[in-house]
C-alpha cells in the first residue's frame, strides 16, 4: 500500500509488481458524493485482519476503507472472509 500528498491511495501486487487498486480521498464524503479536491494523505496501515485499511490526511481526519466479505458480496471469492 502507498499513500501520498495527492490523495491517492494504491494497493500493490508486490511479488508482480502490479497495481490491484487505486483509490481516492475525493471518494471518502459520508454522504456518497466527491469532495471538489482532493485531501493530502499523511499515513496509513491496514488493519490486524487485513480486511480494512486506515489512512489519515493533513487536515487531521481519518479515513477507513474496509473489504467486503464473501457473504457481503454475494458469493463472489475475495480476499477477506
Amino acid at each position: 500500500m502507498s499513500a501520498s500528498y495527492d490523495g491517492e491511495i494504491v494497493l500493490w501486487d508486490i511479488a508482480a509488481g502490479a497495481q490491484l487498486q487505486r483509490l481516492s480521498s475525493r471518494d471518502t464524503r459520508p454522504d456518497g458524493r466527491t469532495w471538489p479536491d482532493t485531501i493530502s494523505l499523511c499515513d496509513g496501515h491496514f488493519s490486524p485482519d487485513g480486511c480494512g485499511l486506515v489512512v489519515t490526511d493533513v487536515a487531521g481526519q481519518l479515513h477507513y476503507y474496509r473489504w467486503v466479505t464473501r457473504h457481503e458480496s454475494g458469493g463472489i471469492p475475495l480476499a477477506c472472509s
